[in-house]
């Protein structure tokens, strides 16, 4: 749960989510929709999914189909190979301001 200020506006300001080291495949999701992130530097703009007051930022990731498999069947558990996965991080998020530069 992330709560900003009642005076954040979308259109003048953002931020930056870097979630650090991560194992596995991820998704994320703003406010119960779901927010492209890149796959390999795990980061995304969050930009305009983030509202004043409360916001719920949700990230996901997956087990390897080893660790599922060690969970479902008793062959697989018993050979004692776990895989790494989940997210280390550090995670980070950066706010940032919007501003318009004229040419004029």
């Amino acid at each position: 749960m992330l709560e900003l200020p009642n005076d954040w506006n979308s259109a003048k300001q953002g931020a930056r989510l870097a979630l650090g080291q991560v194992v596995d495949t991820f998704t994320l999701k703003v406010n119960g929709t779901a927010v492209a992130i890149d796959q390999i530097s795990a980061q995304a703009d969050l930009g305009n999914s983030l509202k004043p007051g409360k916001n719920t930022i949700e990230v996901r990731v997956a087990t390897t189909l080893n660790n599922r498999l060690v969970a479902l069947n008793k062959a697989a558990a018993d050979r004692g190979i776990i895989q790494e996965y989940g997210l280390v991080g550090p995670v980070i998020l950066q706010p940032y301001s919007k501003v318009i530069i004229s040419g004029k």
